[in-house]
């Protein structure tokens, strides 16, 4: 079972979930079950993915209400494909909302670039992490040679992800 962190913790106007790693949506679910933001947007969610899904990943006592707000307070936001891509949909998304702060659920190791991604789109967003962590990282992480290739890629997407940033910010990038 992932850890992450208390959900005793602040609130936001939407909770967005980024697809792709284990305990992130049942994560996202509960911190909007305990209000912790008004709807749920779960971006990336592959073609196949349906209200129905999330309803499996929904406590049994509250899968009704879950079923009741689908499509209304949770949200199947279904074109991204990659990090830039979660940022890009939730942007868009976002831009129908009135929402000024997000909780941001994603794996804490995707966290950084994560934030990265969205504040480079929406610089004036509150972002609040909720990192879920996996069980593979509680401790030791480093004596698995399958973490270490988590992290050490994930970091080099971070910096990628930086340099490209700067690199569109930079007087050479806009040279006529």
């Amino acid at each position: 079972m992932p850890e992450h962190q208390n959900i005793l913790g602040p609130n936001a106007g939407a909770i967005v979930v980024l697809t792709g790693g284990s305990g992130r949506l049942e994560h996202g679910i509960n911190l909007w079950l305990g209000k912790k933001g008004e709807k749920l947007f779960v971006s990336g969610a592959n073609e196949e993915v349906s209200y129905d899904d999330v309803v499996r990943f929904t406590p049994k006592n509250k899968r009704d209400y879950v079923r009741k707000n689908s499509g209304t307070k949770v949200i199947l936001g279904k074109a991204a494909d990659n990090t830039i891509g979660n940022a890009e949909e939730t942007k868009q998304w976002l831009a129908t909302q009135k929402y000024k702060s997000i909780l941001l659920v994603t794996s804490h190791y995707h966290m950084p670039r994560s934030i990265s991604e969205f504040k480079a789109l929406m610089p004036g967003l509150v972002i609040i992490p909720e990192p879920v962590i996996v069980n593979g990282f509680k401790s030791h992480w480093w004596m698995t040679d399958e973490n270490r290739k988590i992290v050490l890629s994930e970091y080099h997407k971070y910096l990628i992800s930086k340099f490209r940033h700067w690199f569109i910010r930079s007087p050479l990038f806009n040279v006529t």
